[in-house]
Parts: structure tokens; C-alpha cells; sequence
């Protein structure tokens, strides 16, 4: 009868709300609202620590823990059959996490008060004592994500959820894997004296290691290229879009020819005026002023990016000082690269605005130690959080179809000449990126 009562005190007052306060916070934690979930994650957690407790006595250690996280994914899966795998195991290893987290910190701080051994078979009244805190500050870390609608990794479930094709969701198994064996490893370690299981645990967590650190630079190898082949995808396709924007004025210039021509012969003086002027308002509005550019290659760009802006109604206009002989310790490619990504990522936030707030600067200035590259639009306030994440490849405050690498592609060039690059954000909806490169290379 003792035995029975023990169990339901354990049960209740410790397995029940260590399931529902870690899984609640891992559900905030990845930007899933719980408003209406509550009640199946309380459900849920009943079920669930029930069973673990009914087979807790009939498994080795290491053991339940594999059978907690068959059975948690089996329970996940039947109270949320809305959630797509991806999100599932996320949820399962992130919990993982909290639970390893929790339970050593509270084995190291209860062990500087109190013999673990008391602990784990004296009275329950023992367990709440020194565990109840750990429960209270997930709780209150709950109420605070809750109530604020503050979800710290949403962005980076998103990116993961999103990611086809790439390693990145492989990557980030092998960690839980890892992770998984760790904790084996740790609880083996400190509640059974099996030396065997621990060798075998420790070789599995270094080929664990060594595959986790090969599927990482396989990542920034594959990063890289992509970053590549999007840069020049982007950069042909701007020069074809010039070469069609040249085609079609050359096929107004030649209408407008024939239309001055006929008033000419019919001596419309009066509509022919008027004619002119409108002809010359509207190539005004395309003409590209001739300023020295620094090289062909920018010149094309900035062209390109010119007949784009005015194809979609952008009030684009750059600027730069008389002689820019300075900038050619920097390869074209890099400069295309990076003004060309912070151009676009400025016109697609201008997009999103009415037509009379689409405006971008593109501006270049020299001082006596560097060279400074603004880029300047109309776009959204960005939070502590964006401009904290936002050189964080993947990272995108635009749409899921983004692939958030431009600005990490910058970043990485930037760092390559010694420089740096900034952001600002103002609450007037003034977002500015600046690129700072010392003048020696």
C-alpha cells in the first residue's frame, strides 16, 4: 500500500507537472500557440507519464530512456496529428534537451545540500523540495513567453520546416542523436556501475561527433555555392532584364521618330510641343545619370538595377563621389555581389509599401581610411531580434520562399577586406544597411 502511494505522490506531484511545464515551454519555445492546445497538452502529458511510470521499475535506465522517447513520439503523434513530422521531432528533441537541462542542474545543486541517494529512494517530500523550484522557473518562463507572444526560435522552425533538398534537418537529428547518447551516458554513469555500457556510450558519442562535424562543413560547403550560383543567377538575369529594358525604348524611340516625323509634315507645331515635352518628362524619368562609375561592371549593374526600379515604380537614385580610383583594390565581383544584394533586398521591401513610399539610395563616400557603401529604403521596423539574426544565413524577415542568404553572403565578403557592415532601423520606417571597408584592402 506504501508502494502504491508513493508511486501516485511521485505521479502527481512530479511527473505530471514536469511533463506539462517542459513540454508547454517547448510548444512557446518554437512559436506554436498554445491557446487552444492546453487541454491536449495536459491530456497528453497525463497519458504519457502514467505509462512511464507504470514501466519505469520493469526497464534498466538506459533502456527507458529510449522507450520514453518511442513513447512520447507514439503520444505526440496521436493528441497532435496536425503537426507534420518535422515539427514533431523538433518538439521531441528540444524537450529532450530540457529535460537533460533540468535534471542535471537539479542533481549538481541538490547534491551540495543533501546525499542524491536520499533523494532519489527517501520520502517524495524530498523530490519537491529540490525540484519544485526548477518547475516554478519553467513555469514562470511559460507564462512570460505566453503572455508577451514572445516565440525565440519561430524563425528558425520556420527555416527548418522549409528547407528542401538541404542537410540542415539531417544536422540537426545527428545533434538530438549525440545529445541522446550524452544523456544515455550521464545517467549511466552516475545510477549504475556498468563500466561496459559507458565504453560503448563514449565510442558512440565520438562517432556521433565526428558525424555531426563532417555534416556541418558539408553545410557550409553546400552554403557557399548556393550563395554563388544565386548571385550570379541574380546578376544575369538583372543584365538580361537591362537588354529587354534597351530593346523596348529603342522600339518607343523609333515610334516616337515616326509620330514627330507625321505632326512635322502636317505642321502640328502646337501638338508637336506639347508631344516633345511629354517625351522629354518621361526620359527624364529613365535617363541614368552619366556619373563615373567604377567599373563596367558596376556601371551595368547599376543600369540594370535603374530599369528595374522603374519597370516597378521605384524611385531609385545613387550617388557617388568624383573618383572612385580607391574602390579598385575591391574586385568587381565582390562589388556587384555585395551592392547588388542589398539593392535587391531593398527593392523587395519597397514593393511591399505604397508607390509613393518605394524609394532607395544607393550611395558611396570616401573619407581619408574607407570606403562606405549606404543602402537606404522605405521598409518595416526591424526588432532587436532581426538585426541581432539577420547576417544568420537562412535568417529572412521576408517570406518562407526567401532563402536568407544575401546579407550572410555580404557579411562574409565584407569580413574578407577587413571591414564591417551595419544595420539601422528608425521607427520612421527608415531601414539602412552600411558597408564600412578600410581604404587598405
Amino acid at each position: 500500500m506504501d508502494y502504491i502511494m508513493r508511486s501516485l505522490d511521485i505521479l502527481l506531484f512530479l511527473s505530471i507537472p514536469q511533463a506539462f511545464f517542459y513540454t508547454w515551454f517547448v510548444f512557446l519555445f518554437w512559436g506554436i500557440q498554445t491557446d487552444r492546445l492546453l487541454v491536449r497538452i495536459v491530456w497528453f502529458c497525463v497519458i504519457h507519464s502514467i505509462y512511464l511510470d507504470l514501466t519505469f521499475l520493469a526497464l534498466p535506465s538506459h533502456i527507458h530512456i529510449l522507450n520514453s522517447l518511442v513513447s512520447f513520439f507514439f503520444f505526440l503523434h496521436l493528441f497532435f496529428r496536425e503537426f507534420t513530422i518535422k515539427v514533431k521531432l523538433l518538439i521531441q528533441m528540444s524537450l529532450f534537451f530540457v529535460v537533460i537541462l533540468m535534471d542535471t542542474l537539479s542533481l549538481i545543486t541538490t547534491s551540495l545540500f543533501i546525499d542524491v541517494e536520499l533523494i532519489r529512494n527517501g520520502p517524495t517530500i524530498y523530490k519537491i523540495i529540490f525540484i519544485w523550484p526548477y518547475f516554478a522557473v519553467v513555469a514562470g518562463l511559460c507564462w512570460f513567453l505566453h503572455y508577451k507572444r514572445y516565440y525565440p526560435a519561430l524563425k528558425i522552425k520556420k527555416f527548418i520546416t522549409a528547407a528542401q533538398g538541404t542537410p540542415i534537418f539531417y544536422l540537426v537529428i545527428l545533434v538530438f542523436i549525440q545529445s541522446l547518447i550524452l544523456g544515455i551516458y550521464f545517467i549511466t554513469r552516475f545510477t549504475t556501475e556498468y563500466d561496459e555500457a559507458m565504453m560503448v556510450l563514449f565510442y558512440l558519442g565520438l562517432a556521433a561527433t565526428v558525424a555531426v562535424t563532417f555534416m556541418t562543413i558539408r553545410i557550409i560547403i553546400k552554403t557557399r555555392e548556393e550563395a554563388i550560383q544565386m548571385t550570379q543567377s541574380v546578376y544575369v538575369g538583372d543584365l538580361m532584364q537591362m537588354l529587354t529594358s534597351i530593346r523596348g525604348q529603342r522600339h518607343d524611340f523609333m515610334n516616337h521618330i515616326q509620330v514627330i516625323s507625321s505632326m512635322v509634315t502636317m505642321k502640328k507645331y502646337d501638338q508637336l510641343q506639347k508631344y516633345i515635352a511629354e517625351v522629354t518628362v518621361d526620359l527624364n524619368a529613365s535617363h541614368v545619370t552619366n556619373k563615373q562609375l567604377p567599373t563596367s561592371a558596376i556601371s551595368a549593374l547599376v543600369q540594370a538595377k535603374s530599369a528595374i526600379a522603374l519597370d516597378k515604380k521605384i524611385d531609385f537614385h545613387y550617388e557617388f563621389p568624383e573618383s572612385l580610383e580607391p574602390l579598385m583594390f575591391i574586385k568587381n565581383i565582390d562589388l556587384v555581389r555585395m551592392i547588388g544584394n542589398l539593392i535587391d533586398n531593398a527593392f523587395d521591401e519597397a514593393l511591399n509599401h505604397p508607390e509613393q513610399n518605394r524609394f532607395v539610395r544607393l550611395i558611396i563616400e570616401l573619407d581619408s581610411r574607407n570606403v562606405i557603401i549606404r543602402v537606404i529604403n522605405h521598409g518595416k521596423t526591424l526588432t532587436d531580434e532581426d538585426k541581432r539574426m539577420i547576417f544568420m544565413p537562412g535568417y529572412t524577415t521576408k517570406e518562407e520562399s526567401h532563402s536568407g542568404l544575401g546579407l550572410s553572403i555580404i557579411q562574409e565578403l565584407v569580413k574578407r577586406y577587413n571591414g564591417n557592415v551595419t544595420c539601422v532601423s528608425d521607427e520612421e520606417h527608415r531601414v539602412e544597411f552600411m558597408i564600412q571597408l578600410p581604404l587598405s584592402g
